[in-house]
């Protein structure tokens, strides 16, 4: 589909346990580099379905709640690209694009990024769904900044996240300064210290980012580790756990003499983590919005592997992904007691399979349709229907 096209995409979902989802999508380019997006989420599920704060039950209506997904004014140039406003998750149906989680609840701020010939830099300055705590509001501030160098087939990228909150907390650019490393204003400022609370905890949570990528021409491979914390110590390694998650994808795009039902485009996905990755003892300081993490893992996860095959043709294209994964209830034990081996160890260990298929059929220029059925050990059988309008 062109992107560069104005179109409206119209969503519904009916699962078999009689929940409703719909939900609209609208893009409207405003000139060729500029474009607006907006979008909105109505369901009759729990309003942290979707991240939102209110809910009508008694509504003669389908849905209860719902909430704008996204509201966003983004520019595309050679160097500069730049977006402002409620962010849409960076979602790919089956590419990991960004440091990013695919499927997450969007917040509001700006990012923005440069690229030169060897080089690149980018930066996000996010607020995430606020929380409340003892009737008073929690605003959740969301920091990335990210340096790669690049040559030939190769691409290195540092970074880091940075995660601060408070009581009706603001941007403070002592923290959120997209160019200088976060942790050395941990330690030469009083960042960590401006805003006391006397939640059990503290009012911020970092990790430092690192990313290698390999690009050849049938091949692709990028590996990404996210480093929370690292008991360097003997003593502390006795004691406390290592929170890294690391996530690696290959992408080989088959010939084009390949037979006609072959796939285009094969990829595996391998991704290794602690249980309790993600979450710490502090003011909503986890990197999840509800249930939704802000990077690529889920709550207790520990190991995770997927094959998916990508079929396309003039106007269709299908989607397959069989996937495996262990989870720990890691929700199960208090926060001050998810990084400690005595009770993170002996925690016990659930597998979970599933299948998923994505199809899409446009038979028409303006009308598309897109069918997604989720079949696991978990939940049964979820599917979920879309209707894509063109004008």
């Amino acid at each position: 589909m062109n992107d560069h096209r104005t179109h409206l995409l119209l969503f519904f979902s009916q699962s078999f346990s009689g929940e409703t989802d719909a939900a609209f999508t609208l893009n409207q380019p405003l000139t060729p580099r500029w474009h607006f997006t907006t979008s909105c989420f109505v369901t009759d599920r729990d309003r942290s379905y979707v991240g939102a704060t209110h809910a009508r039950p008694d509504l003669p209506v389908f849905f209860s709640t719902g909430r704008f997904f996204s509201g966003e004014v983004r520019y595309s140039g050679d160097m500069l690209n730049f977006r402002l406003g409620r962010l849409f998750p960076d979602y790919h149906p089956y590419l990991q694009i960004s440091p990013y989680a695919r499927e997450t609840i969007s917040g509001d701020g700006v990012d923005w990024s440069l690229k030169g010939s060897f080089w690149a830099f980018e930066n996000r300055i996010q607020f995430l769904k606020n929380e409340r705590f003892e009737g008073q509001a929690i605003n959740r501030i969301f920091n990335f900044h990210r340096a790669e160098l690049s040559y030939q087939k190769w691409s290195l990228g540092l970074g880091e996240f940075l995660l601060y909150t408070g009581f009706n907390q603001e941007i403070d650019w002592t923290w959120s300064n997209p160019f200088i490393s976060y942790v050395v204003h941990n330690y030469d400022t009083y960042a960590d210290q401006e805003h006391a609370s006397e939640f059990d905890g503290d009012t911020d949570n970092g990790l430092i980012y690192a990313d290698l990528k390999w690009e050849g021409r049938d091949l692709q491979v990028t590996s990404r580790l996210y480093v929370d914390e690292f008991q360097v110590d003997a003593p502390d390694r006795e004691v406390r756990t290592d929170e890294i998650l690391s996530h690696t994808q290959l992408v080989y795009t088959l010939p084009e003499n390949r037979s006609p039902w072959m796939p285009q485009t094969l990829l595996a996905t391998v991704s290794f983590s602690s249980a309790g990755f993600g979450y710490h003892k502090g003011l909503f300081t986890d990197f999840y919005v509800g249930e939704y993490p802000l990077l690529p893992t889920e709550t207790g996860r520990t190991r995770y592997g997927a094959l998916s095959a990508v079929w396309i043709g003039e106007r269709w294209h299908l989607i397959t992904d069989l996937w495996t994964g262990q989870y720990a209830d890691i929700l199960s034990l208090t926060p001050d007691k998810r990084h400690l081996r005595e009770y993170v160890d002996p925690l016990s260990v659930e597998t979970r399979t599933g299948l998923r298929i994505r199809a899409a059929y446009q038979p028409f220029n303006k009308i598309a349709f897109h069918i997604d059925s989720n079949i696991s050990t978990e939940n049964s059988m979820v599917t979920a229907t879309i209707m894509k309008y063109f004008y």
